[in-house]
């Protein structure tokens, strides 16, 4: 008889199992899930999916275990976080509790969305069976939930690149399993937020630690406890404010770190620490902009496992070539010596690192080098990054750049570069985001129906010389601009209407130019923040402009109407330029409420140069008033006293 009851319930369980697999999920979580979804704003409608009744198997970025049939993942990351387009994929709106249902839940990822400066929901500390939480780059603030800790099966937490505050120094102790911990640029504070970093060796099993961007500037045992963690693989401290750095250590205990960031530090004011030299298995490090002087040594050369080492802007002792342990790393893939003075000619310079052929990223920025770019750069067909600028190169650009595939970023600016670019030199580069050939004496010449095979993100090409010199039509294509820099390129003819259609574009400088016609009423750029179009031959009205501008530069034009009526609401603005127009009307008073307005040099050339103004009134009869008052209270405005002397007319 028991053996039958115990047959009888084993059915009802496979039946109950089979169910639940025919089903879908349990329906307990897929109402969560459902709940969940109601309160998401979804405008890119990556949740669409999310109906029916098969939410394990339709349901994109929901994954249930093959075996219980229980939702164990979400994977809700935005994966357009590298585009421009990134806000429309965005989801936001809140985090129901409702995921408590999911007591199964074992990876959560939020990251690259945009929750509108929420606080994190302190219920996702009782996700008690989560190992994988990632909310970075969410735009999650307030203080982070001391619930976090409990979540003592937890492997991996991301909360970087946040908006958090702080009110006590962080303290995450608890997570003894934790393997990977990132707080990179977690804070919107300046404060020290991490403090002491004794709660650190609490963490034994840490892997992977990224505190790079928060202030550890009360944190002069770093070292000392960074020795104690030791498995650490992984340590990234870029960017803390750190005041110090011992040269030796009794023992070295985190001898297992591949990788090591300390970049942009100090000045530590001393020579390369001794230390470094145990870290036998170092693949990448990063050294850069942190005071370190004197010679590099030799033991440098004896850590053949180095693939990226990143040593420039430091002020080591100059060398007239590559440094001899350099040479002998042959497994390197990326290197920068920028700023360390090499010197020397270019071609002959980089034929001495081991591993040219292979190198991915070169970067020789400020270096005091001189020669062509012929006969060798064509062989560096796996360079993703090339940045060669402050140099002195001289000669034409080999049109066989156009063959490096995998270039990523291409900078070639402030050099003595000169000869023709024509489409060839951009034949095969799909992949570029970043150009930037400025301040050469090069002339960008192709056929006005070129589509490049590329989307920039940067197009830096001030000084040189558009052939003709006509608005560049294969801009129309850019969708994903973000800086564009065209001044002094020697353009005649007229903005085309489709380019103020540039959603993405942040900083705009076409100045110098010989640019005609009347600028749109209203600017469709959403995020403009730089607009400099001086001297040029524009006409007519200032634009309505978005208000995340903080320069606008429209000098040396025949700007006309209204003085700055269009600006009023322009709360960011810092730098004012409008100076030899034929502005007319009085000074507002609202320009009191421009808070960031500078006080110091650039806007005081709003007034400075003022013979083609017809301003009917130097001043408003209402600003003294407004002077006294607002403006006495806000320190940026001392310049207001000055304002009568300032633009009163040329004698």
């Amino acid at each position: 008889m028991q053996y039958r009851v115990l047959a009888l319930l084993l059915s009802v369980w496979l039946l109950g199992h089979h169910c639940i697999l025919t089903s879908g999920c349990f329906e307990i979580e897929r109402e969560a899930l459902l709940t969940f979804k109601a309160g998401i704003i979804d405008t890119g409608g990556r949740l669409s999916s999310w109906a029916g009744r098969d939410c394990c198997s339709t349901w994109k970025e929901v994954v249930c275990d093959n075996n219980t049939g229980h939702v164990v993942k979400l994977n809700l990351r935005n994966n357009y976080m590298s585009y421009s387009n990134r806000s429309d994929y965005s989801l936001r709106g809140e985090i129901n509790s409702s995921l408590l249902v999911l007591s199964h839940l074992s990876r959560l990822d939020l990251s690259g969305n945009d929750f509108g400066g929420i606080s994190v929901p302190k219920f996702i500390g009782s996700l008690k069976s989560l190992m994988h939480l990632d909310l970075s780059n969410s735009n999650f603030s307030g203080e982070i939930p001391v619930q976090l800790d409990n979540l003592s099966n937890l492997r991996y937490l991301d909360l970087s690149s946040s908006l958090f505050t702080c009110k006590s120094p962080l303290q995450i102790s608890n997570l003894s399993r934790l393997h990977t911990l990132r707080l990179g640029d977690a804070f919107a504070s300046h404060n020290p937020c991490v403090g002491d970093l004794s709660w650190l060796s609490r963490l034994s099993s840490i892997r992977v630690l990224d505190l790079s961007m928060l202030n550890l500037s009360n944190a002069t045992d770093w070292l000392e406890v960074v020795n104690t963690l030791h498995f650490l693989q992984e340590l990234y401290l870029s960017s803390c404010q750190l005041t110090n750095i011992p040269t030796s250590l009794s023992h070295v205990n985190f001898t297992y770190l591949e990788s090591l960031d300390i970049s942009h530090n100090g000045p530590f004011n001393t020579t390369l620490p001794t230390w470094l030299w145990n870290l036998t298995k170092l693949s990448y490090l990063d050294l850069r902009n942190s005071g370190f002087h004197g010679t590099i040594p030799d033991s440098l050369g004896n850590i053949t496992s180095l693939n990226s080492l990143y040593l420039g802007m430091n002020d080591f002792d100059s060398e007239s070539t590559i440094p001899r342990p350099i040479k002998n790393l042959c497994n390197l893939r990326a290197i920068d010596l920028s700023g360390l003075g090499i010197g020397g000619d270019i071609a002959e310079v980089v034929r001495t690192l081991c591993s040219w052929k292979n190198m991915e990223e070169l970067t020789l920025e400020n270096s005091k080098l001189h020669g062509s770019l012929f006969g060798w750069l064509e062989e560096m067909k796996n360079l993703s990054s090339l940045d060669l600028s402050n140099n002195s190169l001289a000669g034409p650009i080999p049109s066989g750049i156009g063959r490096l595939s995998n270039l990523l970023w291409l900078d070639l600016s402030y050099n003595s570069l000169q000869g023709v670019i024509s489409e060839a030199h951009f034949a095969n580069l799909s992949k570029l985001k970043i150009l930037s050939l400025e301040s050469n004496s090069l002339i960008i010449d192709v056929d006005n129906k070129w589509i490049p095979p590329f989307q920039l993100g940067d197009i830096m090409l001030g000084s040189c010389q558009f052939s003709p010199p006509l608005f560049p039509a294969w801009l129309r294509g850019q969708m994903q601009i973000f800086s564009l820099n065209l001044s002094n390129t020697g353009i005649t003819d007229t903005i085309p209407e489709w380019f103020w259609n540039s959603p993405y574009c942040s900083n705009v400088d076409l100045s110098h130019n010989q640019i005609r016609g009347k600028l749109p009423m209203s600017l469709q750029f959403t995020i403009l923040e730089d607009l400099i179009f001086r001297s040029n031959k524009l006409e007519g009205p200032i634009p309505s402009l978005p208000n995340t501008l903080r320069t606008l530069d429209l000098s040396n034009n025949s700007i006309s109407g209204p003085f700055l009526s269009p600006i009023s609401n322009m709360s960011q603005l810092r730098y004012l330029l409008l100076s030899s127009n034929q502005i007319n009307g009085s000074i507002p008073s609202y320009i009191c409420k421009l808070k960031y307005l500078e006080s110091a040099g650039p806007i005081k050339q709003l007034f400075i140069r003022r013979t083609p103004s017809m301003l009917e009134q130097f001043i408003p009869f209402s600003f003294g008033f407004v002077e006294q008052q607002s403006c006495r209270r806000n320190s940026s405005f001392n310049w207001f006293a000055e304002l009568a002397h300032i633009i009163a007319p040329q004698q």
